[in-house]
């Protein structure tokens, strides 16, 4: 689900679990959009999804639509009287496209990584210039050759909730965010 899907189809569904699950103001509430996008949904429109050539800007550029839909939907959180945490993504996996037959991905590795650091240093300004919290798996989950360590993964692309509970609950402690 990316972040511009969500906008399109899913609002009716946070409606409801924020009812179910009873939601009140000023709960916070972390989107985790980035992965999927810095994975499959700003390359697939590309010929050639495994470029090279690619500029820092062409990959801004790319990323911008779902980089927009991310801020209108954390937007939407705090009309709603939600606080967010803004979420930074984490590195992108090492596999390669043609060996992927899980989830659909484009692009090197080395590539998804670059949009990966592009869509985190657009969420950090971006909490930075709202004041928002800012949640970051990079320095936990990011190994020397820029992929994301598998000890943190569920499958080749999602990140493994017990494996990284205890980095977020201490995220939390130090925000002050566990009242």
């Amino acid at each position: 689900l990316s972040s511009i899907d969500f906008l399109k189809y899913k609002i009716p569904l946070f409606e409801k679990i924020v009812k179910d699950y009873n939601f009140e103001q000023g709960d916070r509430v972390l989107m985790t959009f980035g992965e999927a996008e810095c994975r499959r949904y700003a390359l697939r429109e590309l010929k050639e999804p495994s470029r090279s050539d690619l500029t820092d800007k062409d990959l801004e550029g790319l990323l911008a639509p779902y980089i927009y839909a991310a801020h209108t939907a954390i937007s939407l959180l705090v009309e709603r009287g939600y606080t967010p945490i803004v979420w930074g993504g984490h590195a992108a996996s090492w596999v390669d496209p043609k060996d992927q037959v899980n989830m659909p991905t484009f692009g090197t590795p080395e590539l998804r990584n670059r949009l990966s650091r592009i869509w985190h240093e657009s969420m950090h300004k971006y909490s930075a210039r709202n004041n928002f919290h800012f949640f970051s798996m990079i320095p936990l989950t990011l190994k020397r050759d820029y992929t994301c360590d598998t000890n943190y993964l569920a499958d080749e692309v999602h990140i493994k909730f017990e494996a990284v509970a205890g980095y977020f609950l201490s995220f939390l402690e130090l925000n002050e965010l566990l009242s």
